[in-house]
C-alpha cells in the first residue's frame, strides 16, 4: 500500500494544478475515509454471523481451510482478514496490468508551471 499510495499521490499532484490540489486531494481522502465504515460495519458481521460459523467443527470452510486457520470461534475473523488481504493483490495486479492505468502518464499531460494560476472566474 505505501508504494501504490505514493505512485499514486506523485501522479495526482504532477495532473492537477497547484490551485486545485487541495479541492482535489480533499475529495479523495473523503471518498477513501468515506468507505472505512462502511468495511468496519461489514467486517464484523461478516465474521461473527458468516465466518465463524462456517469455521465451526464440521462446517464447510473448517473442512476446506480448517488446517490453515483452525476450528472454532475466532477464526473466521482470521480468515476473513486474508481473504481481504487476497483480494488487495488481486486488485493490485489487475490494476497493475490495466493498460489505461499503465499509459496515465504518458496520456494525461502534466501541469505546466509555467502557465499563470486559474483565475477566480475560471474556477
Amino acid at each position: 500500500l505505501p508504494v501504490a499510495s505514493g505512485s499514486s499521490q506523485a501522479l495526482w499532484q504532477a495532473k492537477v494544478p497547484p490551485a486545485l490540489q487541495g479541492r482535489v486531494f480533499a475529495v479523495r481522502q473523503m471518498i477513501a475515509f468515506g468507505a472505512m465504515p462502511l468495511g468496519f460495519l461489514t467486517a464484523g458481521v461478516l465474521a461473527e454471523k458468516v465466518f465463524d460459523p462456517a469455521f465451526a467443527e464440521g462446517a464447510w470452510l473448517a473442512g476446506l481451510f480448517g488446517g490453515m486457520f483452525g476450528t472454532g470461534s475466532g477464526r473466521g475473523i482470521g480468515f476473513l482478514l486474508s481473504l481481504m488481504g487476497v483480494a488487495v493483490v488481486v486488485v493490485s495486479v489487475t490494476s497493475w496490468r490495466s493498460t489505461p492505468i499503465q499509459n496515465l502518464d504518458r496520456e494525461v499531460p502534466d501541469i505546466d508551471l509555467d502557465q499563470p494560476e486559474l483565475s477566480a472566474a475560471k474556477r
